[in-house]
Order: structure tokens, then C-alpha cells, then sequence
């Protein structure tokens, strides 16, 4: 059984052949002090991965960062799908209009067209591109959008 955790981190998602990229994501959300979830940082040999990581959306996380490129696009089956349908589950219990979910492109690729309910998209959602220049300035921009994230929950948690 997983452990029960406070929320706390952000949670990466991604395809394996992004690694190199959510490396460099990580480093920066770390480096602003910002607690990171990623699987091969935070899953131990012998652990059921896919109760992990059902937990660590649903019970652990701040914010949701859905990654996608020209590897993720060309995917037919990944878990990272299974990764978004946890995810848009957890967005629909929290109010309208709270950022959770932040969809991030390391290539000028379509947002897969997941659907969030009341008619919305994966595609609706104002995202991050990482590429194309600039890449330094947008990370910051996406670091203060996590902290926000991150801060005004601490805010309502003492309340």
C-alpha cells in the first residue's frame, strides 16, 4: 500500500525519450527549491509503480506538468496517457479555474485532444513552449507559475 504523503511536489510526465529534456526541467523547478515527482528519481526497486504513481497525482501533487514533443506525438500506447486520465480525474474534483494541470511542449507538436470535461481540451489549457528560443525566460516564467501554484495552496491549507 502507498504511503499517504501531504501534497508537496509537482509531478513530471513525459516519454521516456524526453528524459534529456525533463532533466533540464527538473534542474530548474529544483534549483528554485521546488520538490519534484519523476519516476526514476522517486519510485524504489520492488514498488508497485503503478500504485506509485496513481499516488503521487493523486494524493502528492501541487501541480501536474504533462510534457510533450515530437517523441510523445509519434507514440500510439504510452503510460503517459494512463498518467493524463489520473490527472484531468484529479483536475475535475478542484475548483474551476485553479491551475493544476500545465501542459509543456519541447516541439511544436499538437496538444493530444484529452478531454477535460464540460467540453474543454487538454488544448484549452495556456501551456508552455520550450523550444523555439527564449527557452530560459519560459522555464522562469513556468517556475513562477509552479511556486504560485505552490503558494497559494499553502495559503488556503491555513485557512
Amino acid at each position: 500500500m502507498a504511503a499517504e504523503r501531504r501534497p508537496g511536489h509537482v509531478f513530471l510526465s513525459y516519454v521516456r525519450e524526453d528524459s534529456e529534456r525533463v532533466d533540464r526541467l527538473q534542474r530548474a523547478l529544483e534549483a528554485e527549491d521546488v520538490p519534484v515527482w519523476r519516476d526514476i528519481g522517486s519510485l524504489w526497486p520492488g514498488q508497485d509503480w503503478k500504485l506509485e504513481i496513481a499516488d503521487a497525482i493523486g494524493h502528492g501533487s501541487f501541480a501536474f506538468l504533462a510534457c510533450f514533443s515530437e517523441h510523445s506525438a509519434a507514440r500510439g500506447r504510452s503510460y503517459q496517457n494512463e498518467e493524463l486520465v489520473l490527472a484531468v480525474e484529479q483536475m475535475r474534483l478542484r475548483r474551476p479555474g485553479q491551475p493544476w494541470l500545465i501542459p509543456v511542449r519541447f516541439a511544436p507538436v499538437a496538444l493530444p485532444a484529452f478531454p477535460l470535461g464540460a467540453g474543454r481540451l487538454l488544448s484549452d489549457l495556456h501551456g508552455v513552449d520550450l523550444f523555439g528560443g527564449d527557452d530560459e525566460v519560459r522555464v522562469g516564467r513556468l517556475v513562477g507559475a509552479v511556486k504560485s501554484i505552490l503558494l497559494a495552496q499553502a495559503a488556503t491549507a491555513n485557512d
